[in-house]
């Protein structure tokens, strides 16, 4: 069983992961979210990130979001900074496990970044193809084993296989990478065929390091949007790994 407080408590501390998680609700998912038009979003955990912050055109948005301290945030959002949102929005502290039965047939459903960090991610796929219509999107993220700074890892001797745990992974409760095919085969597994993928973002080092290089100004917003853009010269090797799905 996952410590959720304890993964909230750590989570909320990691200025980088922040940054990363910015970058991709707003370069990666809502430029996705714009071409596709959604109207009835699901969102299976939202962290500090929801992706109300970035996108607000839809009808209706369900968060499903098992740590009590991630729900009261989001709902504290809604009641001081975004209160025209509120009729829009539902949030659900529950796994999406428990919620199959309260969800039907959304048009979009995003799972950004939590498959890395649960004991048994094809269970949370399975569940999300439950409430799946028959034209419903999803779009999952994870961990990427290929990305940038674990290839330099392994080559620099630190790590001895590409989907090795770091210990930055093992202290926030992760469990998982991911290539682009492993996670096309459990998606496929699970009834879903893709029909879109690849990575994002060009993160040379840890999370630690991109920490203190930002905290002592080593790098700033301009380098950040660059590594960004850097994923056109190596597309396989961005931080995260993503796939959109629909029903085979």
């Amino acid at each position: 069983m996952r410590d959720l407080q304890d993964y909230y408590s750590k989570y909320i501390e990691d200025n980088f992961d922040h940054i990363l998680s910015d970058y991709k609700r707003q370069y990666v998912e809502a430029e996705i979210l714009k071409r596709l038009k959604p109207k009835y979003i699901v969102e299976v955990g939202c962290g500090i990130n929801p992706l109300f912050f970035h996108f607000e055109d839809f009808e209706k948005h369900t968060i499903i979001e098992p740590a009590e301290g991630f729900c009261r945030f989001v709902n504290e959002k809604l009641d001081r900074e975004y209160a025209h949102l509120k009729g829009k929005i539902t949030v659900i502290e529950k796994t999406i496990q428990e919620a199959e039965g309260l969800i039907n047939e959304p048009d979009f459903i995003v799972c950004s970044g939590l498959l890395g960090e649960i004991p048994e991610p094809l269970d949370v796929i399975e569940s999300m193809y439950k409430i799946c219509g028959k034209h419903t999107k999803v779009y999952l993220s994870a961990p990427n084993e290929n990305s940038f700074h674990r290839v330099l890892a392994k080559e620099a001797g630190l790590i001895k296989d590409l989907n090795q745990l770091s210990e930055e992974q093992i202290r926030f409760q992760r469990f998982h990478v991911f290539s682009r095919e492993t996670l096309m085969n459990m998606a496929s597994k699970a009834g879903f065929k893709t029909v879109e993928s690849g990575t994002y973002f060009v993160k040379p080092f840890t999370h630690k390091q991109m920490n203190f290089m930002i905290k002592e100004k080593q790098i700033n917003m301009d380098v950040i949007l660059g590594l960004g853009k850097m994923i056109k010269y190596m597309p396989e090797m961005g931080a995260e790994v993503y796939v959109c799905l629909e029903k085979k």
